[in-house]
C-alpha cells in the first residue's frame, strides 16, 4: 500500500510541475523532508528512559540527545537512518557501555521523542 501512495505522490507532483515548477518542487522539498512519525515500542521508551536526556536546539531545530556512561570515557556517537528513533540501539549500548565507553545517541528533528519537524541533508 505504501508502495502506491509513493507512486500517487509521485505521479501528482508530476503533474503540478507542470503547470507550476516552482511550486511543484516547494511541495516536493516539504514532502520529502517531513519523516513520518516513527511508531515508539514500549522496549525502545523503556530503553530510552535509562539514558540521561537532553534537549537541545541546532541550528534553529530541537533535537533529543541520549547519554550513557562516565562523561570521562572515550565517546561513540550513533546515528540511525530515516524514521526511526534512538531506541535502536538498545541491544547495542548495554556493550559498549561494558567495554569501557560513554554512549550519545540522538533524535533528529521529526523522529523519535523529538518534536516534528523537516529534516534535510
Amino acid at each position: 500500500m505504501q508502495r502506491y501512495i509513493i507512486k500517487v505522490i509521485g505521479l501528482g507532483l508530476n503533474a503540478w510541475s507542470l503547470l507550476s515548477p516552482r511550486r511543484a518542487a516547494e511541495k516536493a522539498y516539504q514532502v520529502f523532508s517531513t519523516p513520518p512519525r516513527p511508531r515508539i515500542r514500549i522496549k525502545e521508551r523503556l530503553f530510552l528512559d535509562t539514558a540521561r536526556q537532553l534537549h537541545r536546539r541546532v541550528a534553529g531545530r530541537d533535537i533529543v540527545e541520549y547519554h550513557w556512561g562516565d562523561e570521562q570515557a572515550p565517546l561513540i556517537l550513533l546515528s540511525y537512518g530515516w524514521g526511526y528513533n534512538a531506541g535502536r540501539w538498545r541491544h547495542y549500548v548495554p556493550a559498549l557501555l561494558e567495554a569501557g565507553y560513554r554512549v550519545i545517541a540522538y533524535d533528529p528533528p521529526g523522529h523519535g521523542l523529538a518534536p516534528a519537524g523537516q529534516l534535510n541533508v
